[in-house]
């Protein structure tokens, strides 16, 4: 609560990063409160991202998601079509198990055991 990290309450992603914090690159432990089902299958609610004109929601079974918003993106070449790259131009969100499962016992795959997860993005246009 009370840092940067916080996100119980909606805010602009880019709204803490200042002088003091260079930007997220950061696992996120999940707690969804809403979920919603997808082929016969339960997925929580693990983020809801707005722009004004469409809202992208996403859904996962994993307990964690990977929050990174380009903080290294800059200089050249441009992206396809001329886009410019622009430091903390854009953001991405990775479903997956804590970073750290390993230290714990778990995640491991026995050898031909297959790993599966499943997420969804949701497109909404607002």
């Amino acid at each position: 609560e009370n840092t940067v990290f916080d996100f119980t309450e909606p805010h602009k992603i880019g709204e803490r990063v200042d002088d003091n914090f260079e930007g997220y690159d950061h696992n996120f432990v999940l707690c969804p409160e809403i979920f919603e089902k997808f082929e016969e299958k339960e997925l929580g609610l693990g983020g809801e991202f707005d722009n004004g004109k469409i809202k992208l929601l996403f859904y996962t079974d994993q307990p964690g998601v990977q929050f990174y918003i380009a903080n290294f993106l800059g200089g050249n070449p441009d992206f396809k079509g001329g886009v410019k790259r622009i430091k903390h131009g854009g953001f991405c969100i990775e479903a997956q198990t804590e970073p750290d499962c390993v230290n714990r016992g778990e995640a491991f795959y026995d050898l031909g055991e297959v790993y599966t997860q499943k997420t969804v993005y949701k497109v909404v246009k607002i």
